[in-house]
């Protein structure tokens, strides 16, 4: 069976270079795009001084966009 694949992209609207965790693992910093397939993604964004963002992500469509904002 092929398992389909779909875009997340992940950016902030106050911190460049933040580091981003999805399912705990770091996958890189913003502005990201990731291939991931469908499913639920805990989502972590993560800048040392700053609040992180946290989210849980439902992938069922094309695109995910995600605006997080850092305290």
């Amino acid at each position: 069976a092929i398992r389909r694949q779909r875009q997340m992209c992940i950016e902030t609207g106050n911190e460049a270079d933040a580091n981003v965790f999805i399912n705990g693992e770091e996958k890189g910093t913003v502005p990201l795009q990731v291939t991931l397939p469908y499913g639920t993604y805990e989502v972590e964004v993560f800048k040392d001084g700053f609040t992180s963002y946290h989210q849980t992500v439902q992938i069922e469509s094309s695109v995910v966009h995600i605006s997080a904002t850092l305290g």
